[in-house]
């Protein structure tokens, strides 16, 4: 215990704790009070901050200095001085982007992807596209990182009313990419992603690096793998044998994922199925290609009572997620699809996008950015196809 006179300021208090302490001059630290009653009615010990400060500094008598980046024992010592909390004992309020409020009972260790697992029952929304926020923060963490309420709210001990804001991230779903060659090969496959992405799923397992692009520094990675005659790949970083490489991303917008009347198409969920299947067709995707687009998106479409969607130009797509192939391929073809739910009481806005799902389906041909001549059916060229899609969330 140290004597000291009682700092004006939080920035005079954390400069007199690290004064106080030599091994902690050049150390970050946190200040603690375990006279927290005085000010909050039964409370907890409770962090000071910037904030709080002035509230707070004049009734107590005593403040605990905590290392942010403590050893072991260390560690141990501080959690000695304050317990962790009972199982279920912490009520964290979760407020969505329109003011909703779901409240959770847990503990500092519950995983953010249990925090997920609970909304997306609560809101019927993938799991996987939630990302939380703290108070004060701009920087939404995904659910699918191995971080802990805990690391949300800054420190393993908190009390009082404890709240994280959720958003709903954009996931880019099962984009599969597939290789086929005349005749045997090797082939390499680099694929990028702007900034506001980022991967969360890789397969075959692939190490992702840091790679600049037009808009700044993103993540990108690279896959070795030699194709055979019958279609299948052979992955030389894994040695394991696919029909095709495998990749999944969230974040933001990077592909402008809005919709006008003028470029999209309105259908009740009852038309969904034929009309995605006619869609493809004229893409020129092959029968097993069509079926797994149509069985992966079905579920989530089936969430609505109508939908609808559009598909995005290759050059836009190209700017969200480059992809280098070598050698170059005669014929690349990426397909990727964004689609909505709408309401039945909204869709009198969209009579432009409800007439257009009459028209010929051979129109998404121009407005992707394909030739006329589907090139994806001729054996003897060197081709690529890419399928994926988006639901854009509310």
């Amino acid at each position: 215990m140290v004597l000291v006179t009682r700092p004006r300021t939080y920035k005079d208090g954390l400069k007199l704790a690290k004064n106080s302490f030599d091994l902690l001059s050049q150390k970050e630290v946190h200040l603690w009070t375990t006279q927290g009653d005085a000010i909050f009615k039964d409370a907890e010990p409770v962090e000071i901050t910037a904030e709080n400060w002035h509230g707070i500094i004049k009734s107590i008598s005593s403040l605990e200095v905590i290392e942010t980046s403590m050893n072991a024992a260390a560690l141990q010592v501080a959690r000695d001085l304050f317990p962790d909390p009972e199982v279920g004992d912490l009520k964290l309020r979760l407020i969505g982007p329109s003011n909703e409020r779901v409240t959770v009972t847990c503990t500092h260790t519950t995983p953010l992807s249990d925090i997920a697992r609970i909304l997306s029952r609560r809101t019927g929304h993938d799991e996987r596209a939630f990302a939380l926020m703290a108070p004060g923060s701009s920087h939404p963490v995904s659910c699918c990182q191995d971080k802990t309420v805990a690391d949300m709210l800054g420190s393993p001990w908190f009390s009082g009313r404890c709240e994280l804001y959720y958003f709903l991230r954009l996931l880019g779903g099962k984009p599969v990419i597939y290789i086929w060659t005349p005749e045997s090969q090797q082939v390499s496959v680099q694929l990028s992603l702007s900034p506001q992405w980022e991967f969360s799923v890789l397969y075959p397992v692939s190490p992702i690096a840091l790679v600049k692009t037009k808009e700044g520094n993103g993540q990108g990675t690279t896959w070795n793998v030699v194709t055979r005659e019958d279609g299948s790949l052979l992955d030389v970083g894994t040695g394991l044998e696919v029909s095709y490489l495998f990749w999944e991303a969230q974040g933001f917008n990077p592909v402008q994922p809005t919709f006008t009347d003028v470029d999209s198409v309105l259908l009740h969920v009852d038309r969904i199925t034929p009309y995605l299947d006619a869609c493809l067709k004229a893409l020129g995707l092959h029968t097993e290609a069509r079926t797994s687009f149509i069985t992966y998106w079905l579920p989530t479409m089936l969430k609505h009572k109508f939908v609808i969607l559009r598909f995005v130009p290759q050059d836009s797509y190209e700017q969200a997620a480059p992809m280098v192939v070598s050698p170059a391929p005669d014929v690349i073809v990426r397909v990727f699809m964004i689609f909505k739910g709408v309401i039945a009481d909204d869709i009198e806005s969209w009579p432009l996008s409800k007439a257009r799902a009459n028209r010929d389906v051979s129109m998404w041909r121009e407005a992707v950015g394909l030739t006329k001549v589907d090139q994806l059916r001729d054996k003897s060229l060197f081709r690529i196809l890419e399928w994926g899609g988006m639901e854009v969330l509310p």
